[in-house]
C-alpha cells in the first residue's frame, strides 16, 4: 500500500469529488465542480487554482488523503502576516496509520507564517497540540443566541437538546428598538466598490478583511446569499453584519444567522438594530452569531443575546440541513514557527474568529444548491 504526497492540481478535481463522496457520503457538496472552484479558488497573496490542497495517492493514482488550505491573513499585534486555514483533513480508514497526516500538517505549517485549525473533537486537539498548537485550553466556539419566537423551543425538542436548560437560558425579547439609523445600509456586490473598509480590529489576532475580501467570501459565493448591514460615513464601512437566511429543515422555520461581525463597537448596536427589525419583520424564529473570542458579547448580551457556552452552544441546531443534535467541536488550534512566542501566549480575550474564517459557513449537501437556485 504505497503512496505518494504531492499537490493538487485542476486534473485531479474529478477524483477529489470521488474521494469527498467515500469521505464525506453520498450528498456531501464537495462533489460539485463549481463549489469545489470557488471553494479553492482563492488566494489573498496570487491568482492561482488549486494549489492550496496536498493529497496522497495510491499506485492508480487514486486520491486516498486529503488536507486543504484556504488562504487568509492575519492581523497579529496589528502586522497582516501571510496566514492559512486547514480544511478537509481526511484519510479513508485503510490508509490511516502510516503518518500521512502528520505529513500533511507538518507541510502546511512550513508554508505560512502562522497556520490555523477549527472544528475538531478533543482527542483531536490531543493531536494538534502535541505537534506545538495552541489549542486555547480546549476552549470552544461560544454562541449568542436571540429568540423571537416560541417555536425556537420547538426546535429544541426536534434535536432532543435540554428544553428546561433552553428555558432558563434564552431571555425574553423585551426592548425597543429605534426605527433604523441613517447611517445603516446594505453593501451589495452593485455598489460595493464605492466604499472601503475603516474598521478597527478587535482582538491581537483577526483574519484581515478588506473589499477584495468581503467580494471573495461573500459576494461571489455561487450558491449563498448573504449580505452585509454596515453603518457607513462618507463611504467609509466602521462596522458591519454579514448575516444570511437560513431554513430549519425538516421545518418551515426560518432563522437569521450572523456570520461575521466586524468594525468600531460604538456603532455596533445601530448594525443589530437593523439585523433585529428585518429578523422580527421576516418572521425568523431567532437569531445566532458564533465567535471564538468575545469582542462584541457585551453588545450582543445588552441587546437581548443569551450567551451560550461549551455544549450550550449545542442547544440550537450547528447546521440546518438537516437540523440534528450535534456537539460543540468548535475547538481551535494556532501554530507558527515565525511567531512562535506572540502565538502560545495568546489567550482566549485575545483572538476573535467568526463563521467567516476556515469553512464554518458553506452548504452541507447537494440538495441545498436545488433549494438556493428556487429560493433566487
Amino acid at each position: 500500500m504505497k503512496y505518494t504526497i504531492r499537490s493538487f492540481n485542476e486534473e485531479d478535481l474529478n477524483n477529489l469529488a470521488k474521494f469527498f463522496i467515500k469521505a464525506y457520503g453520498s450528498k456531501t457538496i464537495f462533489q460539485d465542480s463549481i463549489f469545489l472552484k470557488w471553494y479553492f479558488g482563492f488566494s489573498q497573496f496570487e491568482k492561482k487554482s488549486f494549489i492550496t490542497s496536498l493529497i496522497a495517492v495510491d499506485k492508480e493514482n487514486e486520491i486516498v488523503a486529503h488536507y486543504g488550505e484556504l488562504r487568509y491573513a492575519l492581523i497579529l499585534n496589528n502586522t497582516p502576516v501571510s496566514f492559512a486555514w486547514g480544511v478537509n483533513a481526511y484519510t479513508l480508514p485503510e490508509w490511516r496509520g502510516r503518518g500521512i497526516n502528520s505529513t500533511f500538517v507538518n507541510n502546511m505549517i512550513n508554508r505560512h507564517d502562522v497556520f490555523g485549525v477549527i472544528g475538531f473533537t478533543s482527542k483531536t486537539a490531543s493531536f494538534y497540540r502535541e505537534l506545538g498548537f495552541n489549542t486555547f485550553e480546549n476552549k470552544r466556539f461560544n454562541r449568542y443566541a436571540l429568540n423571537l419566537n416560541e417555536k425556537t423551543f420547538d426546535i429544541v425538542k426536534i434535536i432532543g437538546q435540554d428544553f428546561v436548560k433552553a428555558r432558563s437560558l434564552f431571555k425574553p425579547v423585551n426592548f425597543e428598538f429605534s426605527d433604523g439609523n441613517v447611517n445603516v445600509t446594505e453593501i451589495s456586490r452593485e455598489n460595493i466598490d464605492n466604499f472601503y473598509l475603516n474598521c478597527e480590529y478587535p482582538a491581537a489576532a483577526v483574519t484581515q478583511r478588506d473589499i477584495n475580501f468581503l467580494k471573495w467570501r461573500f459576494f461571489d459565493n455561487p450558491y449563498i446569499k448573504y449580505h452585509c448591514i454596515a453603518y457607513v460615513l462618507a463611504n467609509k464601512i466602521l462596522s458591519y453584519a454579514i448575516i444570511r437566511v437560513e431554513r430549519l429543515h425538516s421545518t418551515d422555520f426560518y432563522i437569521t444567522r450572523i456570520i461575521d461581525l466586524l468594525g468600531i463597537k460604538d456603532y455596533m448596536p445601530e448594525v443589530l438594530c437593523e439585523v433585529v427589525l428585518r429578523a422580527k419583520g421576516s418572521g425568523h424564529i431567532y437569531i445566532d452569531f458564533s465567535s471564538f473570542g468575545s469582542a462584541y458579547g457585551d453588545v450582543l448580551e445588552k441587546h437581548g443575546f443569551s450567551f451560550l457556552r461549551n455544549e450550550d452552544a449545542g442547544l440550537l441546531p450547528f447546521v440546518t440541513c438537516p437540523v440534528e443534535n450535534r456537539l460543540n467541536n468548535e475547538y481551535i488550534g494556532l501554530f507558527s514557527k515565525k511567531y512562535k512566542n506572540e502565538i502560545s501566549r495568546l489567550t482566549e480575550k485575545q483572538i476573535f474568529f467568526t463563521r467567516t474564517d476556515s469553512d464554518r459557513d458553506r452548504l452541507n449537501n447537494i440538495d441545498q444548491i436545488s433549494e438556493r437556485k428556487s429560493a433566487q
